[in-house]
């Protein structure tokens, strides 16, 4: 899946999508408040493991590109209703990660494609199908 993936991304099709692309970088704050909300205090994340080997929670990635798949693109109503991902390298503190995600289909069920990169490396890849709900104002 990853190898496709990264072949579809280079495709005419792709660059004919919307595309949203932010940067971010992750700070140790964050890290240990996301250990704490989760209960995940495996010390990979925390300052028991050298700067240099600890890692970005996996699942941290993946709740900042459902915030921009929910208030973003497609936007607000939409639903996660399966996803595809991996982790091929480690995401690390304090280095800037650009979060791009992809509108490649927008249907009644939709799919987006998204990935997370640190310098030249994908530390995050992936993609979703979600439904879109339309919300009245109450």
């Amino acid at each position: 899946m990853y190898l496709q993936l990264l072949k579809r991304s280079k495709s005419d099709l792709a660059t004919k999508c919307r595309k949203i692309t932010l940067v971010k970088r992750f700070t140790q704050t964050e890290l240990d408040q996301f250990s704490t909300l989760t209960s995940d205090l495996n010390p990979i994340h925390s300052v028991k493991t050298p700067k240099s080997e600890r890692k970005v929670h996996g699942a941290f990635l993946n709740a900042i590109v459902a915030g921009i798949i929910g208030t973003q693109l497609p936007g607000e109503g939409t639903i996660v209703i399966s996803q595809k991902f991996n982790f091929p390298n480690a995401c690390r503190i304090d280095t800037d990660t650009y979060i791009s995600v992809r509108l490649v289909k927008e249907r009644k069920i939709s799919l987006v494609e998204y990935e997370c990169r640190q310098d030249e490396n994908i530390v995050f890849i992936g993609e979703a199908k979600l439904l879109r709900k339309q919300y009245e104002d109450i």
